[in-house]
């Protein structure tokens, strides 16, 4: 009896268990890397709206803060007495509260 060893046509490309291995799994993260780019929203556009949203903030913050300020100002125009006596009190109690007790 005489065995005759069956070989695979000869390619001008070797393939091997691990290269097939290596190009399947190739093939897997690359299918898995186009369908997180597809679900992943545009980092662009993501940045863009990111910029806006503190730009906005910014502006409320600022726009609040010149409020106040503008408050306080007319405040003070109205009523000078009694603002006198309230920077006095707030400067007491600093000054108490700065003091070392023995």
């Amino acid at each position: 009896m005489s065995t005759t060893k069956k070989t695979a046509p000869k390619s001008s490309k070797k393939s091997s268990p691990i290269a097939d291995a290596k190009d399947a799994a190739g093939n897997v993260a690359q299918v898995a890397f186009d369908r997180a780019k597809d679900a992943i929203p545009d980092m662009d556009d993501v940045a863009a709206t990111a910029g806006d949203v503190h730009d906005y903030v910014k502006d409320q913050t600022n726009i609040d803060f010149q409020r106040m300020a503008n408050d306080a100002t007319d405040f003070v125009r109205r009523n000078p007495g009694t603002s006198l006596a309230a920077a006095a009190g707030v400067g007491v109690l600093l000054g108490i509260l700065a003091t070392k007790r023995s």
